[in-house]
């Protein structure tokens, strides 16, 4: 078994019955599961020890702290914050103490106790074991914190384990003022340190721990039944980092109960949407591609067969995964872009797009999908369906935004195969027809973070994706389905302007740049579209709070340059709101709400105007 060795050596260490006056350093890279493994093996023998993770400490006084907290967590409870000395002087009287931080007297502590040093409280811990983690983390210069913990194992006698990435430590160099980090950490090593492992990976052991804490039993069972196929995919990733393998199972668990439950009777599916949500995830969390990258690992026509150029990073990635070799997915890349990025997908959406795969396919599959998989047709089914699929697209009957990609794609690639007798030009017309209808018919407004039109959807990608007319169309399609947002901007500032009023938080993280996914209109000049008056009525409506909380996003929503470009059509609407509102205050004289306009919301807006008016030049 993976790492007994140390855990047989930690046994004789913890039970010795005489004082070692050495520590036991356990090394490895980041992430092979050092903590993991200490913490589960003192969960396991129930060792009494105190746990300092040395991250950021900065000074010695932290860590005292750090202990004193474990030892006594009632005194440096929320209410009596440990900071160098708790209690200055003597008490003369008993005193109430709100240990909780609720309000409520929970205690007395005694008038007699005096000033508290916290290496008095150090005694009370000879029969505990100390871990310290993340050595190499430590602010500490390497010399001093190797220096401090030596009083613990040769002054005081104590048992230490140290954890550490002992590689970070080794590759310093002299900077920060540091002399010879390196020389020097191995000299105070050697006085410290009296037996050193090197944690390895125990990966099964550690897959089985970070299922069996997952909440949704049904997830569970799924993952411990494919527990080979995400060792599978781990070792291809060559990855050895177990803290982003649990951080992915523990995600993988929230993205899964997105798809639809006769789903899980599938089992090629659920090991098609492990095998891209896995492959997915360890290359992000190991930098081998951003968000923004995920679409090209589905992008089947965008690669050379060029052995002279050198390959891209998503080319790589590719190669390494077989699911990428796949020209089908249950899952539209969009959705899953949304997911890692924004922690979340539409699941009706997803639905949708698993419903549509091949997974489903069925007499009532759409008859675009069927063709799509034109190989697996015998001729006469194949005449059939494209025959109903140009009829449906002389008529103008395809309303759906990315069907009608997909067809025009297919079109293009089976005329130049000279399998239909329509020509490119009439097929990039007849598309651009339909799209005209799908605008008019409102079917051109996009969802919030919507990547349209991208290069594949319902789990396909778009063929034709290197023929120029295909590029074309799909650029036309991205110009017409943004004028449709902003053709339907009139209707959703009225929709903003109701928001102020009902939520001034949720308003301003419509307008303001935030994590938040609901940031919709940071760069978009909305208020161009909404009457100053109007906006100066709904502002008069709020409370003497929110009208300063709407001063502070009026005024974060301009702090931007680059943005300021975008929204400078908003600033006659903020000159206009400032002439009305400079009036409406002298009616307001002599009330907070008068000095909240004339003081908070006035100068905002004059900042504000500032602002945009370096871009107006």
């Amino acid at each position: 078994m993976n790492n007994q060795h140390i855990k047989d050596y930690i046994d004789y260490y913890v039970n010795l019955k005489i004082q070692p006056e050495f520590a036991i350093l356990l090394r490895g890279e980041w992430g092979c599961g050092k903590s993991w493994f200490i913490k589960n093996y003192l969960k396991g023998k129930s060792v009494e020890h105190l746990y300092i993770s040395l991250n950021g400490i900065s000074n010695f006084q932290e860590i005292e702290d750090s202990i004193f907290q474990q030892l006594h967590p009632v005194l440096s409870s929320k209410g009596m914050k440990v900071a160098g000395k708790i209690l200055k002087g003597l008490l003369k009287t008993a005193i109430h103490i709100d240990i909780d931080g609720d309000g409520k007297k929970d205690a007395n502590v005694s008038s007699s106790i005096p000033d508290i040093n916290l290496g008095d409280y150090l005694k009370n811990i000879n029969d505990k074991i100390i871990i310290f983690d993340d050595l190499e983390r430590c602010s500490i210069n390497i010399k001093d914190i190797m220096g401090y913990i030596n009083q613990y194992v040769e002054v005081s006698g104590l048992k230490v384990i140290i954890l550490s990435n002992e590689n970070e430590i080794i590759k310093k160099t002299d900077s920060d003022d540091e002399l010879k980090t390196a020389k020097i950490y191995k000299e105070i090593k050697e006085k410290v340190i009296g037996k050193s492992f090197d944690i390895v990976s125990d990966f099964e052991s550690a897959l089985n721990y970070f299922i069996e804490q997952l909440t949704n039993d049904k997830v569970k069972k799924t993952l411990i039944d494919k527990k080979y196929l995400i060792s599978e995919l781990y070792v291809t990733a060559g990855y050895n980092n177990l803290r982003h393998l649990k951080q992915t199972i523990l995600d993988f668990e929230r993205f899964i109960e997105l798809i639809p439950d006769k789903s899980w009777k599938k089992n090629d599916l659920i090991e098609h949407i492990i095998k891209l949500y896995f492959s997915i995830s360890f290359e992000l969390k190991k930098g081998g591609i951003t968000e923004n990258e995920i679409s090209k690992l589905f992008l089947v026509d965008n690669f050379s067969n060029n052995s002279q150029k050198e390959k891209t990073a998503t080319q790589k990635i590719r190669e390494k995964y077989s699911v990428f070799n796949l020209y089908y997915h249950p899952i539209n890349f969009n959705l899953l872009i949304n997911f890692f990025r924004f922690g979340t997908a539409d699941k009706k959406q997803i639905e949708a797009s698993i419903n549509s795969s091949i997974y489903y396919q069925k007499e009532n599959t759409l008859t675009w999908i069927k063709l799509w998989r034109y190989y697996d047709l015998d001729d006469l089914i194949f005449e059939k369906y494209t025959e109903e699929i140009l009829k449906n697209l002389k008529k103008k009957k395809i309303n759906n935004r990315y069907e009608i990609l997909q067809i025009v794609g297919m079109l293009l690639n089976f005329s130049d195969s000279n399998l239909i007798s329509l020509n490119k030009e009439q097929i990039i017309n007849q598309g651009r027809e339909c799209l005209e209808t799908i605008k008019k018919e409102g079917n051109l407004k996009l969802n919030p973070n919507e990547e349209y039109p991208s290069n594949s959807s319902n789990g396909l990608t778009y063929q034709s994706l290197n023929r120029q007319e295909f590029k074309d169309f799909l650029l036309l399609a991205s110009k017409m389905a943004n004028d449709s947002q902003i053709e339907d901007l009139p209707r959703k500032a009225k929709g903003l302007l109701k928001k102020l009023e009902e939520s001034v938080n949720e308003f301003g993280e419509q307008i303001t740049l935030t994590n938040s996914r609901n940031n919709l209109y940071f760069e978009t000049p909305i208020f161009s579209h909404i009457e100053p008056t109007e906006i100066a009525k709904s502002i008069l409506k709020l409370n003497n709070k929110d009208k300063k909380d709407f001063s502070y996003f009026i005024e974060e929503r301009y702090k931007h340059h680059q943005f300021n470009k975008k929204l400078v059509a908003e600033l006659n609407i903020l000159i206009e709101l400032n002439e009305i509102l400079n009036k409406e205050k002298d009616n307001k004289k002599g009330k907070i709400s008068g000095l909240i306009i004339q003081n908070v919301i006035l100068k905002s807006l004059e900042r504000s105007i500032s602002e945009l008016k370096k871009c107006a030049g």
